[in-house]
């Protein structure tokens, strides 16, 4: 039970140390190669092979949308300003955002809660743990060919993050949206990047599973998805972080949606 008001879990000093280095077995994919942290005096975080949907649009961390399950952000109490951008120090200043089940009008055997992701590492392989980097993002607008354009001919990115700390899946105690969440913005397994180590990026849910990966519905439900789920066009962008109409990115995004106002079928 956090009791300290300066709740920053991702800092890496002394005293959040302790936890954020902790390897937890449960949230590791047996099928990933690259679940083990480096071990030594400086101690990497822990890892994490699942994380939470954050819905159909390419979010910032601190954009405090409600378009999936998964929200982060905060908004700042009267007084303090509105939606919130940057670290925050005292919690006692925001108001957390949060989704409950009430806000899931799209139905809780519809809508995508968690899955798994690959983890990443300082490669360039678009098939293992590669994550592109350089893409144009337009505020999370960029189309998800844009990633896949960075893929050559070998299956490696052009570019891709070579810093191992800030790379998909590397701490499983920060929600900045590279570490812990994903989008259905594009299919699984597609190519993912962002204009930096996880700013603005394209997230697809991802596995080393033949053919797609696995996913948790609201209800409880486990459902593995095939990476040619029809998730709109990939070369089309999409529209403003602020969207609340139905999902721009076919049945794979309005799955990810809570309240996109779609009708579909899970199977």
């Amino acid at each position: 039970i956090e009791t300290n008001s300066d709740a920053r879990p991702w800092r890496q000093d002394t005293a959040h140390r302790g936890v954020t280095q902790t390897e937890l077995t449960e949230i590791l994919c047996p099928s990933d190669p690259n679940t083990s942290r480096t071990s030594g005096p400086n101690q990497t975080p822990g890892r994490t092979s699942y994380r939470i949907c954050r819905g159909d649009k390419r979010l910032e961390a601190n954009e405090a949308r409600k378009r999936g399950v998964g929200v982060t952000g905060y908004k700042r109490k009267v007084g303090l300003g509105g939606i919130g951008n940057g670290e925050i120090d005292d919690l006692t200043k925001i108001i957390p955002q949060t989704v409950k089940i009430k806000d899931i009008t799209d139905g809780t055997s519809n809508t995508i809660s968690l899955g798994e992701a690959r983890i990443s590492i300082a490669s360039g392989d678009s098939r293992g743990g590669g994550y592109g980097t350089g893409a144009g993002s337009n505020g999370g607008n960029a189309a998800p060919s844009v990633c896949a354009a960075l893929v050559g001919t070998d299956g490696k990115y052009s570019s891709y993050t070579t810093n191992g700390s800030q790379a998909p899946g590397v701490r499983w105690a920060d929600s900045e949206e590279g570490f812990t969440s994903f989008f259905t913005f594009a299919a699984p397994n597609y190519p993912r990047c962002g204009i930096g180590n996880e700013n603005w990026a394209c997230l697809p849910p991802s596995s080393y599973h033949p053919g797609g990966a696995v996913m948790a519905h609201v209800d409880g439900s486990v459902k593995f998805y095939n990476d040619n789920i029809n998730a709109g066009d990939p070369t089309a962008g999409g529209t403003n972080a602020g969207w609340t109409g139905q999902s721009e990115r076919g049945v794979f995004g309005a799955l990810g949606s809570i309240n996109g106002g779609e009708v579909n079928l899970a199977d």
